[in-house]
């Protein structure tokens, strides 16, 4: 005999069970979990230069007011660009000019390293392009401060034998 109460209790279940897989569904839908961002997309600004000589002695500078200041600027979209300061002499405050940066793109490979291609404008007119520069990068374990290596002679960049200068260490401290 047909029994109303049963059926009803058995398509709750069933109604139950359609809901939670809807769910569960559409909820692994909504957001990945555990997406990791690369760590060198933020702002970036330069506390020191090392500068390493083939007779193992090196030299650290560290910017001062405006000079030698910069900000790079890495973004999700693997462009990138970086802006020197310069003193306003009317305010004495730095300031970032419009008509000189560098602009370029980024990624990273599978070892590690990132590869960057940089164009250099002055005026909205190109300058110097640099293609497919390869840089080593190191983070902090919190990803506020980036080391960024770059040895000369890996990376196919002449310099005069007389100077000895073989590698460079540029620590930056993250702004963004």
């Amino acid at each position: 005999m047909f029994n109303i109460n049963q059926t009803l209790s058995k398509m709750k279940y069933i109604g139950l069970g359609i809901s939670c897989f809807f769910f569960i569904f559409s909820s692994s839908l909504v957001s990945p979990k555990n997406v990791e961002i690369d760590p060198i997309i933020g702002q970036w600004q330069i506390e020191k230069i090392t500068y390493f000589y083939s007779d193992a002695s090196s030299r650290s500078n560290i910017p001062v007011k405006c000079s030698s200041s910069k900000i790079f600027s890495y973004k999700a979209d693997g462009t990138f660009e970086f802006y020197s300061f310069e003193l306003n002499n009317e305010t004495e405050a730095c300031t970032i000019p419009s008509n000189d940066f560098w602009e370029g793109t980024w990624k990273k490979s599978d070892d590690g390293n990132y590869i960057r291609s940089l164009t250099y404008k002055y005026n909205s007119k190109v300058r110097s392009h640099h293609v497919d520069s390869v840089g080593k990068f190191l983070f902090s374990d919190d990803h506020n401060k980036m080391t960024q290596i770059l040895n000369y002679k890996e990376s196919g960049i002449a310099m005069d034998d007389k100077s000895g200068l073989t590698e460079e260490h540029t620590l930056f401290r993250r702004i963004q």
